[in-house]
């Protein structure tokens, strides 16, 4: 999640992401956006709703909220008072780690995993750390490596997963109806954004997404721009994308059918679309990640 005023705010993808902690009050952020990382958000007061693959989840005060980011996301609502805080890790990192597999798998495949520890505050007072230790400046004489510190961060974190995994059968959160307090330009995007997340692999014109939402295209498309800061198209394709790492990562398909699998009509559209958002050729990126 970029600080406010950050270029990383209004680009879509972040190929430069990495480790980073953040804790404070969070903010809407104006577009939606992905990057090749694991999240682990914790709403330590009040409540905030994610749009994350199509779908809004409310996440209320104490909970942690893990997902792959690679599936589009962006806060689209916060309640009065309410305190974040993010870590963000590689997925190379997250993969070396070995976790229990039906949490790897949840994520993996695209979900949010939501739990919550029996002591809140001590998450909290982990997330405030974290998220000191990743952003201060290192002072020599007290600590002069802040890979050091970046080290000792990935061990806590790696064990907070694993007490989550061993607390919570990771299940995917289930998806919420239109909330109408966000307004009706807000849902109709929503819906459209669930219809487009759900097809993403299938060669559905865009029109017949907007008309079964009741909409003009022509419309629907200023719509959905205007409300979530992209278009319908760039929407669809970066799920198609989100499509392919998980094939990349999770299954040993020849590049070809990867590429029609998650939607794609030719293999050097696929090329051309993947380096341009991962900054990876889909090769490259199954070297780097591949679980087989």
């Amino acid at each position: 999640m970029p600080s406010p005023g950050s270029a990383a705010e209004s680009v879509f993808d972040d190929p430069s992401s990495g480790l980073l902690g953040w804790f404070g009050e969070p903010w809407v952020i104006p577009q939606l956006h992905r990057h090749n990382d694991v999240e682990l958000n914790l709403v330590a007061a009040g409540e905030l709703h994610y749009l994350f693959g199509g779908q809004v989840q409310a996440i209320s005060a104490g909970h942690l909220a893990i997902f792959w980011a690679v599936t589009p996301h962006r806060i689209i609502h916060t309640a009065p008072k309410t305190l974040l805080g993010v870590i963000q890790v590689p997925l190379v990192e997250f993969l070396r780690w070995k976790l229990p597999q039906a949490l790897q798998e949840t994520l993996l495949q695209g979900h949010m995993a939501l739990g919550r520890d029996d002591d809140p505050g001590f998450d909290q007072r982990l997330f405030e750390r974290w998220a000191k230790d990743l952003q201060q400046t290192p002072v020599p004489a007290v600590n002069p490596n802040p890979l050091e510190r970046h080290r000792v961060v990935l061990l806590e974190v790696e064990a907070r997963l694993l007490r989550h995994a061993r607390q919570t059968a990771p299940q995917p959160l289930k998806a919420k109806p239109p909330l109408r307090t966000l307004g009706a330009p807000m849902d109709k995007a929503q819906q459209l954004a669930r219809l487009l997340a759900e097809r993403h692999s299938e060669a559905v014109p865009l029109e017949q997404i907007a008309a079964e939402v009741g909409l003009n295209p022509s419309y629907a498309m200023t719509l959905f721009r205007r409300t979530l800061g992209l278009t319908m198209y760039e929407y669809l394709n970066q799920h198609r994308i989100a499509h392919a790492q998980r094939l990349l990562i999770t299954s040993d398909l020849p590049i070809l059918d990867v590429a029609l699998e998650a939607g794609f009509g030719s293999l050097s559209r696929f090329y051309q679309a993947f380096k341009a958002s991962s900054g990876y050729t889909p090769k490259a990126y199954r070297a780097l990640h591949f679980r087989g």
